[in-house]
């Protein structure tokens, strides 16, 4: 059996078992006591051994003053009060104003663009004389002849791809009187329906031939017919 004593933070008797001997009835009560007797040193401000001054420095962007410790300033070598005006001012840094030549407004480009961005729109680039010269020249002698561009136009003609052609809803229709057809959209694949089931119609082809006509301007073009009929009057 321990001995009785009083706890020497709340007063509170307790039973002590314990063969060193305590001196409080709970770790709460120790930790009360400990606490309230404990001396911290002041080291605030001046008392820092550590202590070198506050930084009276202008920051950088905003050019208010820092007013932090010298020696717990953490961002770099260069005065900032906050990192929110570190980041703003290498933005600044890596940026340069330039002036318009043509609208004579000011504008602000990064400067790995600063050769190149000379105008502040495309609008204005495209006013230039020096500039419409340069891009006169970037694309001198890469055009594509008017003969090319016919042969071009043949060759797209005459393809008939149902990868490249086929728009909407497509697929095979199998036609008694037209084979296995391929149609573009569901209009088409209606319209060869209606094709079988006219009695007057022997047999049909889709897109038979091209037909190539001049423009206007003197261009050739070419148009494709959807379908030729062929009836039993002998129309087509």
């Amino acid at each position: 059996m321990g001995k009785i004593k009083n706890c020497e933070q709340c007063g509170k008797e307790f039973e002590d078992k314990h063969r060193d001997g305590k001196r409080f009835c709970s770790r709460s009560c120790a930790g009360v006591y400990n606490s309230s007797r404990r001396v911290f040193p002041d080291y605030s401000g001046d008392k820092n051994p550590n202590w070198k001054g506050v930084s009276l420095t202008p920051c950088d962007n905003c050019g208010k003053p820092i007013g932090k410790s010298i020696a717990d300033r953490g961002v770099g070598k260069h005065n900032y009060c906050s990192k929110k005006c570190y980041g703003k001012h290498l933005t600044k840094l890596k940026t340069v104003v330039l002036i318009c030549p043509i609208c004579k407004k000011s504008f602000t480009v990064h400067k790995h663009e600063a050769n190149d961005g000379r105008f502040c729109s495309v609008q204005c680039a495209g006013k230039d004389p020096a500039e419409k010269e340069r891009k006169s020249r970037m694309h001198k002698g890469k055009t594509i002849s008017e003969q090319h561009r016919q042969a071009v136009s043949k060759a797209m003609s005459a393809r008939s791809s149902e990868k490249e052609f086929s728009y909407g809803k497509n697929g095979h229709y199998v036609s008694v009187k037209a084979g296995n057809i391929f149609y573009r959209s569901s209009y088409e694949r209606i319209a060869y329906e209606m094709l079988d089931a006219d009695t007057t119609v022997i047999r049909y082809q889709p897109e038979p031939f091209v037909i190539a006509y001049p423009n206007s301007e003197g261009k050739i073009r070419r148009y494709r017919p959807d379908i030729l009929v062929e009836k039993r009057t002998g129309q087509r």
